[in-house]
């Protein structure tokens, strides 16, 4: 079940309708459990993709209860290190896979499941390893562990919500919003995500699919496509999956993490991914970076600043290496982490060059904010290449990128209507990007005022259902795959 479907709004409106239909608490919660059962069964493919799900739901609770009966750093490390042996076996990794005794026969491509919701599993799971040890988990048993882990609006891609919140919306499941208003907005937002992912998204991917063949782009008019669409494309699609699943968790009572804020508006790379993905950056901040620069800091205090730069490349290093396998990601990990690091060092040298005085007068300077923000957006576009393109295509796209450099004015004399028309559109692209959190806002105040005027809220949320639903009526009676969630494959 595509989350940009008939079927997954089916299921949402099925769900929201019984839930004042079923009587407690107690009932309530089963529900939700079928709900997510279903969302499940539409994903599995086979018996062994369930045996699979049942393994290691049983193997990590029995890890946690591990940790829970003896709450010692060896017993943690040993569950925390298995865990990862085991991920990264199932992920298969080519440099794993080439000393790992036992070869894997798994065709991954006929299983996805194998692989969708097991990395936001893995971060939650470590989170509830680390948050027991410290005793600071609420308790937990295995029934709400379950739901924890499988919950459908949280499964496939995040947003990563932390057990203590899961708990307290579990344990009051029955506590929704009354207001009229604030339903109208939650259900307003499930349907603009999907807005974003099967209209907006599929276009920007659309233009993208056309600039990159298999063999990679080869003109400038199409690299600058991939440039500047890419990533429009890319916090359309997953900025919708958030919007639709804080939508639907919010329909019941659930109030899941914001996982945007306004990403292309920020000052540098550290900025940009504390406003991209947030719960995985924050969690990566938590649990990897100041876990390991405490330890750091404590046994060598005299360097903690430069253990401070070599602990944010890792961390970010390592984010780039768990969206993917190939060599690519670990180039797009790599990039992410210098840009982290550098912008840490230029803040501690502007820190101690300037002043506290000096420094807040040159944040507050538009000018330099402006050029920061440019320059982030596009350092920003430039690693994403490397997120959206094989090597293969990286190698056609930098050998044509080398040829029109040098050859820059025959090249461009040479263009044809086509070429221009594929550059309009990317410089569309970036404004976009720059616009769209703008258009948010606006939408947001228009939302503001509708609130005060209700005949006009109900007006507007019915021309939206009425949208969405036409456009998937029309991709499924023309038999079109629903536009995927990019990230649910990670």
């Amino acid at each position: 079940m595509s989350v940009c479907s008939l079927g997954f709004l089916a299921l949402c409106i099925t769900v929201v309708i019984a839930w004042p239909l079923a009587p407690g608490k107690v009932p309530r919660q089963l529900l939700l459990a079928a709900a997510s059962g279903t969302f499940l069964f539409s994903l599995v493919p086979n018996l062994r993709s369930w045996l699979f799900f049942a393994v290691v739901m049983i193997a990590t609770y029995l890890g946690f209860v591990s940790v829970r009966a003896f709450r010692r750093g060896g017993v943690l490390a040993a569950v925390i290190g298995l865990t990862l042996l085991g991920y990264l076996y199932v992920k298969r990794y080519e440099f794993f896979a080439t000393w790992v005794p036992v070869p894997s026969d798994w065709n991954l491509s006929l299983h996805p499941v194998e692989l969708v919701g097991l990395s936001y599993m893995l971060f939650k799971l470590i989170h509830l390893f680390v948050d027991e040890w410290q005793g600071q988990l609420a308790p937990i048993s295995f029934w709400s562990y379950l739901n924890y882990q499988l919950s459908f609006f949280t499964l496939t891609a995040g947003p990563i919500q932390r057990y203590n919140d899961f708990r307290q919306n579990w344990e009051t499941v029955g506590r929704r919003s009354e207001d009229s208003r604030d339903v109208l907005l939650l259900w307003s937002r499930l349907l603009t995500g999907m807005i974003k992912i099967g209209v907006l998204g599929d276009w920007a991917y659309a233009a993208f699919q056309r600039a990159a063949p298999v063999d990679g782009p080869h003109s400038l008019a199409a690299a600058l496509v991939c440039f500047y669409v890419y990533p429009a494309y890319l916090y359309l699609n997953f900025s919708g999956y958030t919007d639709v699943m804080i939508g639907a968790g919010g329909l019941l009572g659930f109030q899941l993490p914001e996982n945007f804020n306004r990403p292309y508006l920020a000052r540098n790379v550290l900025d940009f991914w504390d406003r991209w993905h947030i719960s995985v950056t924050h969690w990566i901040r938590d649990y990897v970076f100041m876990t390991s620069y405490k330890l750091a800091a404590s046994r060598f205090p005299s360097a903690a600043r430069y253990w401070s730069y070599a602990l944010l490349f890792l961390a970010l290093f390592l984010a780039g290496v768990w969206h993917g396998t190939t060599e690519s990601f670990v180039l797009f990990g790599a990039l992410n982490g210098l840009g982290v690091a550098a912008t840490r060092a230029y803040g501690d040298g502007l820190r101690a060059r300037l002043g506290g005085v000096g420094l807040k007068a040159y944040l507050q300077n538009r000018t330099i904010r402006w050029v920061a923000t440019l320059f982030t957006l596009h350092y920003v576009g430039f690693c994403f290449l490397f997120f959206s393109l094989s090597m293969p295509q990286l190698r056609t796209l930098f050998s044509m990128l080398s040829r029109e450099v040098w050859h820059w004015p025959a090249s461009w004399s040479g263009w044809q209507m086509a070429d221009a028309a594929w550059l309009v559109l990317g410089i569309v692209a970036l404004l976009s990007l720059w616009k769209a959190d703008a258009i948010g806002s606006a939408l947001g105040k228009l939302a503001a005022k509708a609130q005060q005027r209700p005949r006009l809220m109900y007006s507007m949320l019915c021309a939206q259902t009425a949208f969405v639903v036409l456009v998937l009526y029309f991709d499924w009676a023309f038999q079109q795959e629903a536009p995927p969630v990019l990230y649910m494959k990670f």
